[in-house]
């Protein structure tokens, strides 16, 4: 088990500070359901997110198993201005690649574009 607390891995989870696997990895030392919100998930951490795959800095599928490691969770929630569009983002535009398609710089631009509007 880690000696970082749930929160703190929660955190570098929501930011995509590190490889998804090991963070995912961490968390299995802590129950899997939460009766309370840990961390939020924040419009600035998803535009992160498509600035560092424009770059070239994450591939797409990174950020399928970021999106794909957050959809479920019970103790990470979203922004509530952005909610909707930050659950809509996880599902339909980052994870599940074979059902919604591959992310591509394209439709990464057109999803930054939708937060960048809200903001």
């Amino acid at each position: 088990m880690s000696d970082r607390t749930r929160e703190e891995i929660l955190r570098d989870l929501v930011s995509l500070a590190g490889p998804v696997a090991p963070l995912e990895d961490e968390l299995r030392g802590f129950d899997w359901d939460s009766n309370e919100l840990l961390m939020g998930g924040a419009a600035a951490d998803a535009m992160s997110v498509w600035d560092r795959f424009i770059r070239g800095e994450v591939t797409a599928a990174e950020c399928a198993a970021w999106a794909e490691a957050l959809e479920m969770r019970d103790d990470v929630g979203f922004e509530p201005s952005f909610e909707a569009i930050l659950k809509d983002l996880v599902f339909a535009g980052l994870s599940h690649p074979v059902i919604n398609g591959q992310l591509t710089l394209d439709s990464a631009r057109l999803w930054k574009s939708r937060l960048a509007v809200r903001r």
